[in-house]
């Protein structure tokens, strides 16, 4: 049986890239993450026909299902149609993965785990143990991410640590990259940075966008590394690494203040979903800083980001705005924002945990109230301490950033890994960024 997943016959990575920079596919996904119901069912069958991108079948339903919740005509049959394809991709690879493939069984526990189900995660690593116990370098280096972060599996730094250290010594770039992490933060071994950074390195040169952001992360504290920052970056940012491309656009608009370089590095970046860039590229439109100025644009993607939660832009104080030497500052004002504003925080201050959390966000968005890090610190920390998770997730950004307090790495690992015990999401994505 040959290999189940296809890619298109048209598919050539870069194909038809317009004046930006950007494909055919990375219009459509725009279009699509902006709620077109036409679009999303273009990137679904992008998708399911391997067009600009690899054939994703798991992809192509996810977006026919937003269609269909959008009423676009003919998205019901051909999600059904996607499901059909795709309960027989996956029959294919359980045939492979059970005649002992080990490439079938990693890209199944990989499938698995995109749906974030506790038992489909536990599937996922009895898929990766078979494959790792094979010597699959990227099984390894797959069950090691599970093990850090109880996924389908009770957490073992100790052990997820062994396993980054033999994915590494064949050869796997992310297993480099999880061994940074390891070293970074002290999981399962003694904190170690110097090794962690030849770790990094290591697998920056192999191409791992992931090291290749943890490199420029780790220079942008310093001016005299600003330089070589930016370059590890701009190396991530160009393989589609969306977190890399939202630190290429914050360095181009705070560092070189080239707006209209940051403008197009912070679309691209917003438009995979970055919520950080998402802020700042309101910023731009609010401010016509490298686009022209268009509030409505400006208020689209400031609501892209509320809708993630609280995100810190360094030097953001609600909508910090930069012409020149000049800063502008925009407030919500709104009666709407400033009643929500006096409710949350008279539940807040009652000790509900949810509405202190709440209140920092709207202190650090300057939603209702005039924007005060200090104040949004001090409400995250607060929840926190109750044990919020998505507080303790801003409160690990607030460390992170130097917003309301000093700029304490270490402390903002600590906050993050109480929110990724708990299950949060981004949490997890910034640990295992080493970010």
């Amino acid at each position: 049986m040959g290999d189940p997943k296809t890619t298109g016959r048209g598919f050539s990575p870069g194909a038809g890239k317009d004046g930006a920079g950007q494909t055919p596919f990375d219009r459509c996904r725009a279009a699509a993450e902006s709620g077109g119901a036409a679009a999303q069912c273009r990137l679904a069958e992008m998708y399911f026909r391997g067009e600009g991108t690899e054939r994703d079948l798991p992809s192509a339903v996810v977006w026919l299902r937003r269609a269909r919740e959008n009423g676009a005509a003919g998205a019901g049959e051909r999600l059904a149609e996607a499901e059909r394809a795709l309960a027989a991709e996956n029959e294919a690879l359980g045939s492979l993965a059970a005649a002992g493939d080990a490439d079938a069984q990693v890209r199944l526990g990989l499938r698995l785990l995109r749906w974030e189900d506790a038992e489909e995660d536990a599937a996922a690593v009895s898929l990766f143990q078979k494959a790792a116990g094979a010597g699959h370098a990227r099984a390894m280096c797959s069950l090691a991410e599970c093990l850090c972060w109880g996924n389908g599996a009770a957490q073992d730094p100790a052990e997820a640590f062994r396993l980054y250290r033999e994915s590494a010594g064949r050869g796997c770039a992310a297993g480099l990259n999880g061994l940074g992490i390891c070293y970074s933060y002290g999981q399962g071994v003694g904190r170690d940075d110097a090794e962690a950074l030849r770790c990094f390195r290591r697998a920056a040169k192999l191409g791992d966008t992931h090291a290749q952001y943890n490199l420029g992360t780790r220079g942008r504290g310093s001016a005299k590394r600003l330089q070589e920052a930016f370059r590890w970056y701009l190396r991530a940012a160009v393989q589609g690494y969306a977190p890399a491309q939202a630190a290429v656009g914050e360095i181009f608009y705070f560092e070189k203040e080239k707006y209209a370089e940051a403008a197009v590095w912070l679309r691209r970046a917003a438009e995979q979903g970055q919520a950080e860039a998402q802020r700042l590229l309101s910023s731009c439109y609010d401010c016509g800083d490298g686009v022209e100025a268009d509030p409505e644009e400006a208020l689209k993607w400031r609501r892209k980001a509320d809708a993630q939660g609280r995100v810190s832009v360094r030097g953001e104080l609600g909508i910090c705005c930069r012409k020149g030497e000049e800063y502008r500052l925009a407030f919500a004002t709104d009666r709407g924002k400033a009643e929500e504003f006096a409710r949350v925080k008279a539940l807040a201050e009652q000790g509900d945990a949810a509405a202190q959390n709440r209140l920092g966000g709207l202190y650090s968005a300057g939603e209702g109230v005039r924007a005060n890090c200090l104040e949004a610190n001090k409400w995250y920390k607060r929840a926190a301490g109750q044990g919020n998770a998505d507080a303790q997730f801003s409160l690990g950004n607030c460390y992170f950033y130097g917003d309301g307090v000093p700029v304490d790495r270490a402390e903002a690992a600590e906050w993050y890994r109480k929110a990724a015990a708990q299950g949060h999401k981004l949490a997890r994505i910034r640990l295992s960024t080493g970010v």
